[in-house]
């Protein structure tokens, strides 16, 4: 799991440095200042992680999992053909444990919704590996030179 999460940061960072690439490029197309914008992100990783351990594409089920410190706090079950899914858990018992108030915390309703958008998404596109799929995706971006 923490190769994924590094390797979604990695992906992340990628983006970001693209998109400056590009504007950049457009101040120099149209020399002007006022077009040109500077900031900069910082990511940095809550401790929250959104795991998938089983998708079955025949049943299309998906069963996905909000860890915490390596301690799962909910699991949700997504049965994609039904419409329907299940929830154990919650993660308003790890919430006030985390370090770092100064981001916005989801809420069981928001983990919830991304379970079920992971469930459709990776069984209409036919993905019965989560981690396979990730290092494909990062696999095809290709490489800058910074």
């Amino acid at each position: 799991m923490h190769k994924v999460r590094k390797n979604i940061a990695t992906i992340i960072l990628i983006v970001t440095v693209m998109m400056n690439v590009w504007t950049i490029f457009e101040f120099m197309k149209r020399k002007s200042f006022k077009f040109l914008k500077f900031g900069y992100t910082i990511y940095k990783s809550t401790g929250i992680n959104i795991n998938y351990p089983h998708i079955n594409l025949k049943k299309k089920q998906f069963i996905g999992t909000v860890q915490y410190k390596n301690r799962i706090y909910m699991t949700g079950l997504v049965d994609v053909q039904s419409n329907t899914y299940k929830v154990k858990g919650s993660v308003e018992n790890f919430l006030p444990l985390t370090k770092d108030k100064a981001y916005e915390q989801m809420n069981d309703s928001e983990y919830i919704d991304h379970i079920k958008y992971n469930a459709h998404f990776f069984v209409q596109n036919n993905i019965s590996d989560f981690n396979k799929y990730h290092q494909e995706m990062i696999q095809s971006l290709p490489s800058y030179k910074i």
